[in-house]
């Protein structure tokens, strides 16, 4: 979604997919989430979980990284198809950061973006405003989590 002008409401993106592993899990954890429930198999399944859960912040992360990542190919495409100064995306923030279900090791989410809003209102002069809804299902197709964020689009001058 390299500019405003090309996004409408209601357009989706699949961001892929990720396994979380119990190695990672606890990785993650370990430096930023310590949690017993995040470190241990043992204190997983002592938890409401049921097992070794990922952190939250894991699971966000990984949406992070993975909406950086398409967004770049998108940008890499537009300049292939030679559309003159391609923009940067930005997001502002994140909103109504919910997390759903446990991810436990073993799961794989599946990650998409959907925007919902479109608006030049508040947005910086020659910016406008997407309002994106991410959300991780499992593998189940049950939503682990959703998070409402405002990316920043260049406005084709």
């Amino acid at each position: 979604m390299p500019w405003f002008d090309d996004v409408s409401a209601g357009d989706q993106a699949e961001l892929g997919q990720h396994l979380f592993i119990a190695e990672e899990i606890i990785r993650f954890a370990s430096a930023f989430d310590p949690q017993p429930f995040h470190l241990s198999e043992e204190a997983g399944r002592a938890s409401i979980f049921g097992g070794l859960a990922a952190s939250g912040w894991h699971t966000v992360a990984i949406w992070q990284r993975l909406t950086i990542e398409h967004d770049l190919k998108v940008s890499t495409a537009s300049e292939r198809n030679a559309t003159p100064n391609a923009p940067a995306v930005r997001m502002s923030d994140y909103t109504e950061l919910r997390w759903l279900k446990p991810v436990l090791a073993g799961d794989t989410i599946t990650y998409r973006n959907t925007v919902t809003d479109l608006t030049e209102q508040g947005a910086p002069p020659g910016w406008g405003i997407a309002l994106i809804l991410g959300e991780g299902f499992n593998q189940r197709g049950e939503r682990a989590f959703h998070v409402t964020a405002r990316q920043l689009l260049k406005i084709r001058a």
